[in-house]
């Protein structure tokens, strides 16, 4: 009766109810994983890390196999960073059950961020495709993996085409787009800008669409636009604050290729200045103007010239070879 009371305050959003109500399920019931396993998911919902692991390590004591507590631990790991052992959580679930294609992809993704398993994320995902052909994004991030190797751009593209043909809805064609831009996967970066065109034509209203755009013209040198497209994403407040870091780095490309002055100017004019002051003084330092900040910012904007900086030595570079 307990637990059941803990799953209704939980999905009510009573957390600290459903707390109480699954600690005492477990006064009566010690031995029950499922509680054990609820309990830790609640924890993890609430940030309580050290916590949550300690329940869903009960609960697996108590059911090793148990692959709905697997996973949830697995999640939690990723959370954390901790990845040799998330590897470990979902590697566990694919020895009990070979066909959860979702954790086959899961798997993939964790190997493909790291260069010495390359091959094992592309099998992960090809098993993934394997046991659901149809699942759209093991294709999609196959195809991202397998574009990391020139000699394979041409399986790459048809992965993603397929990708798309399955899931041809804007956010899917701009996750896409994203990733490539996000990657600078040169040979890809024309198709990258068109799926992002199509993804506009479809949402002309979505911020993130306009940003992908934006920063696509830019890696394909096509600045003016790229300048103008700019002007859309800035002016959302909570776009700028949840993709901070993703913005920085295209106004820091921005302004290597020659558009710093243009760039302040935007910003300054833009509803989200307040959240990118170290930006802003970074930029106004880069370009020599008179600068006073704290010192907390003056540091962080002196890292702002320096990416810059580097940013127009890495371009120099590439056109001299």
């Amino acid at each position: 009766m307990w637990a059941i009371f803990g799953k209704i305050l939980y999905e009510s959003r009573d957390y600290a109810q459903a707390e109480n109500a699954y600690r005492k399920a477990l006064e009566f019931s010690p031995e029950d994983h499922e509680i054990w396993r609820d309990l830790g998911l609640l924890l993890d919902q609430l940030n309580r890390y050290s916590d949550a692991e300690i329940s869903y390590k009960k609960a697996l004591d108590l059911k090793p196999d148990d692959g709905r507590t697997l996973c949830n631990l697995g999640m939690l790991h990723i959370h954390q960073n901790r990845l040799v052992e998330a590897e470990i959580a979902f590697g566990r679930i694919v020895e009990i059950d070979p066909q959860a294609s979702q954790i086959w992809f899961i798997l993939g993704m964790l190997w493909s961020e790291d260069a010495h398993k390359i091959s094992r994320a592309e099998s992960a995902f090809r098993k993934a495709l394997e046991i659901d052909p149809k699942d759209s994004a093991s294709l999609e991030y196959l195809g991202l993996l397998l574009a990391k190797d020139s000699k394979r751009l041409e399986e790459a593209e048809h992965c993603l085409n397929a990708a798309i043909e399955l899931d041809s809805t804007a956010e899917n064609l701009e996750a896409i787009a994203h990733e490539i831009v996000k990657k600078t996967i040169t040979p890809l970066l024309p198709r990258a800008l068109s799926w992002a065109q199509k993804a506009q034509q479809a949402d002309p209203k979505s911020v993130s669409i306009q940003f992908t755009l934006a920063f696509a013209l830019l890696k394909l040198n096509r600045k003016e636009e790229s300048l103008s497209a700019t002007r859309g994403f800035i002016q959302s407040i909570d776009f700028v604050k949840e993709n901070l870091s993703d913005v920085i780095e295209f106004f820091i490309e921005l302004a290597a290729n020659g558009y710093a002055s243009e760039t302040l100017q935007i910003i300054d004019a833009s509803p989200s200045q307040t959240h990118l002051e170290p930006l802003i003084i970074g930029l106004r330092k880069f370009l020599k103007m008179d600068v006073k900040a704290p010192l907390e910012i003056g540091e962080v904007s002196d890292d702002v010239v320096k990416r810059i900086q580097e940013r127009q030595s890495q371009t120099k570079r590439v056109k001299d070879d």
